[in-house]
């Protein structure tokens, strides 16, 4: 994603005519959730979303958008064979089978170790070992669940390039999985949303921060970043040799035997998310790289509360970056590779 990429999806709509789907599209408020596609997610095997169903839907309620124009940044943000695998790792029927096994080893040697140093009865104690190990698993358990709340880089913020496309039709697209009958599923969610009172707000938040509390609010934006590991070119290799430091393993000219080909070289750079700009560009970036956490939290009933909604939602998007950045930032500091 490139941090020169600037916004033109902000547009004044045209006139409606009462005779066009356009009035459909009136009707709709902020928040409003159009459209669910689910699909099957194993290791074994993945389903197809139906993409053209969901644009011809889409076009009855208002939405004049062509399968065409997201489909294929879609593909590459989810469809990929390694999100799919992240996704079902991620699942909630992989987390309780982690739950269960977890649950099990840690009875086993809680029993075992009190067994040694305890006289108490067999009964007495196996009471003791399963209410522990039940809380320590349900804090395990809630420690992930809290942990998955926050802003996802390799869901939420790989569909940046897909909503970029997206909200010129005032769409935001967010990815959840659940579990049904067993088996773990995923749910692409289309959310109609004009963002464009949010965009002023933030603007103008961003203008008061800018001028008052600069450095402060850099510091914040900066915890937006992704680090990417880019591999050396033969050329970087061989200059990089015994003048790389630490950068370079010390065993890094030693083969893995044989013939084996010699590991590549890699470093590492960081990204800024929001990188510095004008408060539009980086309200611009701010909405775009948070609409796909956004739309997870929504569906989810996870999204934090506020005492009244600004322009629709609960609470709407501006208010959701101010209060996940702005005001009580996380650290969201990833590797991508």
């Amino acid at each position: 994603m490139s941090s020169d990429r600037k916004f033109s999806v902000f547009m004044e709509g045209s006139p409606l005519d009462p005779l066009s789907p356009s009035c459909c599209k009136s009707a709709l408020r902020n928040g409003q959730v159009l459209q669910v596609l689910t699909a099957d997610n194993t290791l074994s095997s993945a389903g197809e979303f139906n993409m053209q169903g969901c644009t011809e839907r889409l076009r009855t309620q208002g939405i004049q958008v062509s399968c065409t124009e997201y489909t294929e940044a879609l593909r590459q943000a989810v469809m990929d064979p390694e999100v799919r695998r992240y996704l079902f790792c991620s699942s909630r029927a992989f987390s309780m089978a982690i739950a269960v096994l977890c649950y099990v080893t840690m009875w086993v040697n809680l029993y075992t170790s009190l067994r040694l140093v305890s006289t108490a009865t067999h009964w007495s104690l196996s009471v003791l070992v399963s209410v522990s190990a039940a809380l320590l698993t349900a804090a395990l358990v809630l420690l992930l669940d809290w942990s998955g709340a926050r802003m996802n880089t390799n869901t939420d913020v790989r569909l940046a390039s897909v909503n970029e496309r997206l909200l010129r039709h005032n769409l935001l697209l967010g990815i959840t999985e659940l579990l049904e009958r067993g088996r773990p599923r995923v749910q692409l969610w289309f959310v109609y949303f004009d963002l464009a009172m949010c965009r002023q707000t933030l603007t103008s938040r961003l203008e008061r921060w800018k001028s008052s509390k600069q450095s402060q609010l850099r510091e914040r934006l900066d915890q937006l970043c992704v680090v990417i590991d880019n591999p050396l070119s033969q050329s970087e290799e061989g200059r990089a040799g015994p003048l790389a430091g630490e950068d370079v393993p010390l065993l890094s000219s030693l083969s893995t035997g044989g013939g084996a080909e010699r590991k590549r070289l890699t470093f590492s750079q960081v990204v800024r998310l929001v990188p510095d700009g004008t408060p539009q560009e980086m309200a611009d970036q701010l909405l775009l790289i948070h609409s796909g956490a956004y739309v997870r939290l929504l569906a989810c009933g996870l999204l934090p509360r506020v005492s009244s909604s600004l322009h629709g939602g609960a609470p709407c998007v501006c208010q959701f970056i101010e209060a996940s950045v702005l005001d009580s930032p996380c650290c969201w500091r990833h590797a991508w590779q």
